[in-house]
């Protein structure tokens, strides 16, 4: 298991972006992409040599996406660390198994070419995202 990126959630994706880049100099590594299933469009950033660990924006697509009323609670902010698994059915089990409610079960992720996603979140309602490795 290693942790494969960290979701903020935005208001406005690409001003985001622009500050990113401006103030610690990450850029964009894939378009704005939209998930019908999770209603959000998102992007990732990466340093720039591109390597370490990448920051998902989310901005909510809809008005009953999962991410609106934290934006609209929160203001935004730091949503989720998401971890690259080698199967994510059995990081969720695990995590049920030690008291993690599970509130998105396995579906795939347009923004991750359909691999299987799912979200937990852990006692202090810490959200965690399990990615399912390419090629599982």
């Amino acid at each position: 298991m290693r942790l494969f990126h960290i979701g903020v959630v935005v208001d406005d994706i690409a001003a985001q972006a622009r500050v990113l880049g401006e103030v610690v100099g990450m850029r964009p590594v894939t378009d704005v992409l939209a998930d019908p299933i999770q209603r959000v469009r998102g992007q990732f950033l990466a340093g720039a040599d591109g390597d370490g660990v990448r920051l998902e924006l989310l901005q909510p697509a809809a008005p009953d996406s999962p991410v609106s009323t934290f934006l609209e609670r929160r203001g935004g902010g730091l949503h989720h660390l998401c971890f690259e698994v080698p199967d994510v059915e059995a990081a969720v089990a695990a995590a049920r198994a030690r008291g993690a409610r599970v509130v998105c079960s396995p579906v795939p992720s347009e923004a991750l070419g359909g691999r299987r996603i799912a979200f937990v979140v852990l006692a202090g309602r810490l959200v965690i995202e399990f990615v399912e490795q390419a090629g599982s």
